[in-house]
């Protein structure tokens, strides 16, 4: 959802790893500073959770 706010793929890491608590190992990380994932799949994952 970080994506939606404009968020660098820095941050949104930073944010999987000490606010979600996601293992570093297992955070999706960007691919040269994009973010991993296409549009739809965050769309996807925002509708699912109800926004």
């Amino acid at each position: 959802m970080t994506w939606k706010t404009g968020l660098s793929t820095d941050l949104t890491l930073q944010m999987q790893i000490r606010v979600a608590k996601i293992s570093p190992d297992e955070a999706i990380k960007s691919t040269d500073g994009n973010y991993a994932m296409t549009e739809k799949d965050p769309d996807w994952q925002v509708e699912f959770f109800g926004g």
